[in-house]
């Protein structure tokens, strides 16, 4: 394509290898064509996949169809039923409702749904301390027969940033949730990997999304500073040693925390005996114990009770 520059700016718009001169609303403007990467992740590639299913499906509607939807779009110019205010179109509408129909597992809708809006999710209180990581609503929802809430999070911040809510991306989609702690730290670390000290702050973004008709809640900001895991304090194990026929053995550990142990010699875990009293043993053996609070779990401590010839 040939131009002169002065009359592009005025009055036409046009493309000349991968530059673009335009006059729009009285400003100007020159573009550069931008070139997608090669590389697509498994979640981009989903997105992709129903946004180009939604597309076709749109292309085979009937007249009567169509018009239908776009007669619910100039009904709903201004009201936030997708959780931002905007002028839309049937096709755009038709498409927005749908694909959160689909993410959900559901069936695209060729004619319009009823409208009935979705309220916004509470605020959320969230911890984030070691390996627990945990995001619980601070109120379940009036109606939540097939609402969906979808977690966002952004990739670990360095202390010095103070918003960064447009990094974060899906990470969980939690069909009728309560207000019941959920473990996130799973998913978490599949998108973004572990949280770490060099970049302990996480922007969270979460709404509702109604399942049946594709609406979408305002949505909700949240932030956490992720801290390592607080130390506790091992157990202490007591008892006679050595001894003639049986000992008692009693063990003692943190306030709040419960005591897990063996008396094999094994190292104890989370799934090892739970302690609730002193119990007797009759022959040698090595008792270890941990205490466990909050997740975190302490040294092993560990004593040998021996019987005598």
């Amino acid at each position: 394509m040939k131009y002169i520059p002065s009359i592009a700016f005025e009055e036409m718009s046009g493309s000349a290898k991968g530059v673009t001169a335009a006059k729009m609303k009285s400003r100007k403007y020159i573009r550069n064509r931008g070139y997608g990467g090669s590389v697509r992740t498994s979640d981009q590639a989903k997105v992709k996949g129903i946004f180009k299913q939604l597309t076709t499906q749109w292309k085979s509607l009937t007249s009567a169809q169509i018009l239908a939807w776009n007669k619910l779009a100039l009904s709903q110019e201004g009201r936030s039923v997708l959780g931002s205010k905007a002028k839309i179109s049937g096709s755009n509408l038709f498409t927005r409702l749908n694909y959160w129909i689909v993410a959900c597992g559901g069936t695209a809708l060729v004619d319009p749904p009823a409208l009935v809006g979705v309220e916004t999710p509470s605020s959320a209180t969230i911890a984030c301390q070691g390996d627990t990581f945990t995001f619980k609503l601070d109120q379940d929802l009036y109606d939540n027969g097939g609402i969906f809430l979808v977690i966002e999070a952004s990739e670990g911040q360095s202390n010095g940033v103070s918003r960064a809510y447009s990094k974060a991306v899906s990470i969980k989609m939690v069909e009728e949730p309560d207000d019941s702690a959920i473990d996130i730290r799973a998913d978490y670390v599949a998108k973004h990997g572990a949280p770490s000290a060099a970049a302990p702050k996480i922007f969270f973004r979460y709404y509702f999304v109604n399942s049946q008709t594709g609406e979408k809640s305002g949505t909700m900001l949240a932030e956490c500073k992720w801290e390592p895991a607080a130390s506790v304090a091992a157990p202490e194990i007591s008892g006679t040693t050595p001894f003639s026929d049986s000992t008692q053995v009693s063990i003692s550990g943190p306030d709040g925390a419960e005591i897990r142990y063996t008396t094999d010699g094994s190292n104890p875990t989370a799934e090892s005996n739970l302690y609730s009293a002193a119990f007797s043993l009759s022959a040698t053996a090595t008792v270890k114990a941990i205490a466990i609070k909050n997740g975190v779990s302490s040294e092993v401590a560990s004593k040998t009770f021996t019987k005598s010839e």
